[in-house]
């Protein structure tokens, strides 16, 4: 096996930073040990440091400002420079509710930077077998020096059924970070008497400029993505029993400065069963799901020349810190993909991190342990067949932790390919 890879790692402290922010954009969470404004607003403020093959040696100065302009609006913004040349500022802010209106709500961000070392699964090997298709070379990839841009605004209209019909803003309310009461849904599967339904428009952005490794030297790519959610579950921040699934429909229209026009249509449905607490566990849940994507315009013509396919950052794309997580970001795309998972979660009773006064700041309420395991595949075509022969897999373990009412992540993972570390804000489904 070879050495971890460790993909855009920062210290705990950078995601503690930006930790509110990660959150549905209609929740309200509320801990039943504090007074109700200060568990509605909080202010952070953190310097940090940390080191990655991708940064070297880096610096950085995030914010968040959560429940002061509206009960669930979050602010945030992110600045981080590096001893290789490496700089990015990231801005955003999520649950903003559209004035005078009680159910649509924004979310937006974006992220610029300049990178002396991003790498891309782009191109053929000596052998005429493209980069990032199932079976290639995990070697065949080109790093350059690059610029990227990447903006998303989303807008989510909660639908008046289910919780949502009396609710559109749901609040929750926490004791020592699990949640008290039954939620928002989980116990029957019906969208019009539990759960929460979402109609989402996401208009999306993103380009990479490289300075000389990549033929056309950018990849760029804008449109919009529209998806229908139904999160049957008690928690979506943290669910314990329940279900969610969504499907979506991605299109860039080949406008502007876009590489193609393309279209992706994607589906997930993850459920969680609640296994009980014990004398040393405080929740114990089981996440199993599955996802797919398929793009119906990808096209290959007689000359090899593929036209109408999403890049190989957006669409059917494996690998990274949500997918397929003991391989690199994007190490796998085609025309279509598939991914199986499944994950054991636990909250031991036992919380020494309480003790620890230089982790006060981030009130942290619990720590989780997850064991995972994943397989999936792209191929050519969606059919079972091609779907389910040769699985690309990984197996690992997670370290989670409950701060500022957002879930920071530590996964490692390893497969045939060697092993990842990642570290995240949320779970990965």
């Amino acid at each position: 096996m070879t050495g971890p890879r460790i993909c855009r790692r920062a210290a705990l402290t950078a995601f503690v930073v930006a930790a509110a922010p990660i959150a549905s954009a209609q929740e309200i969470i509320l801990d039943a040990t504090s007074p109700i404004e200060e568990a509605k607003a909080a202010t952070l403020l953190v310097p940090y440091a940390f080191y990655s093959p991708t940064y070297d040696f880096a610096i950085g100065f995030g914010g968040v400002l959560t429940g002061q302009i509206q009960d669930q609006l979050s602010v945030f913004f992110n600045a981080i420079r590096s001893t290789n040349g490496t700089d990015q500022v990231q801005l955003g802010f999520y649950g903003a509710q559209i004035p005078g209106t009680n159910r649509l709500f924004a979310d937006g961000w974006i992220s610029a930077g300049r990178f002396a070392e991003l790498r891309a699964y782009v191109g053929e090997d000596e052998n005429g077998v493209r980069s990032g298709s199932a079976g290639s070379d995990p070697d065949n990839f080109v790093r350059d020096e690059a610029i990227e841009i990447w903006s998303e605004l989303r807008f989510d209209f909660v639908l008046p059924i289910g919780k949502g019909a009396k609710e559109p803003i749901q609040t929750y309310r926490l004791y020592r970070g699990i949640l008290e009461g039954e939620g928002t849904g989980g116990r029957d599967w019906n969208p019009f008497t539990s759960g929460r339904t979402t109609l989402s428009a996401r208009p999306f952005y993103q380009r990479q400029d490289f300075e000389k490794a990549v033929d056309g030297q950018e990849i760029a790519t804008n449109g919009i993505e529209l998806a229908l959610e139904y999160d049957n579950t008690d928690f979506p921040r943290n669910p314990t029993y329940g279900s969610r699934q969504t499907i979506s429909v991605s299109r860039d229209f080949g406008a502007f400065d876009s590489s193609d026009d393309w279209t992706v249509v994607e589906g997930e449905a993850v459920k969680f069963i609640d296994l009980g607490a014990t004398s040393w566990s405080r929740q114990q849940v089981l996440a199993f799901g599955g996802w797919t994507a398929y793009s119906p315009t990808w096209n290959v013509e007689e000359d090899g020349t593929i036209t109408n396919a999403p890049p190989y950052y957006r669409g059917t794309t494996l690998g990274g810190r949500r997918r397929l997580r003991g391989y690199p970001t994007d190490r796998f795309s085609d025309r279509a993909a598939l991914l199986y998972w499944l994950e054991y979660r636990m909250v031991p009773d036992w919380q020494p991190l309480l003790d620890v006064e230089e982790l006060a700041p981030a009130r942290i309420d619990w720590w989780q342990l997850a064991l995972f395991t994943e397989v999936g595949r792209v191929a050519p075509s969606w059919s079972l067949e091609d779907l389910h022969s040769d699985l690309e897999w990984n197996v690992g373990a997670s370290l989670r932790l409950f701060a500022r009412k957002a879930i920071v992540r530590m996964d490692f993972a390893i497969g045939p390919e060697g092993g990842a570390f990642w570290l995240d804000l949320g779970h990965p489904f």
